[in-house]
């Protein structure tokens, strides 16, 4: 089932997100050598994040998590900004 829910954390994404987990556990971890550590590992945890997001039940909890994955949410937020920039400035 292909999921397409706009809300992120959206119950119905929750096997688009372990797919993605699965996808880094099971492939680009072995390669992380080559694809690089940091890089495989933060959003590995980010799609854990993501999960994690999905089952919680409270607003405290899902505070916790996003206070737990900090680091992981952090990163994939910078190395998001450059497509923002190049997106305003129409560079591709």
């Amino acid at each position: 089932r292909i999921s397409t829910a706009r809300i992120a954390f959206d119950e119905s994404r929750m096997a688009y997100y372990q797919d993605l987990l699965n996808y880094y556990e099971q492939i680009l971890t072995p390669l992380q050598e080559q694809v690089g550590k940091h890089f495989v590992c933060r959003r590995r945890q980010l799609c854990e994040f993501r999960l994690k997001v999905c089952k919680a039940t409270s607003q405290g909890a899902k505070l916790r998590l996003i206070l737990q994955y900090a680091p992981a949410i952090l990163y994939y937020t910078a190395t998001r900004l450059n497509r923002v920039a190049f997106y305003i400035t129409g560079k591709k």
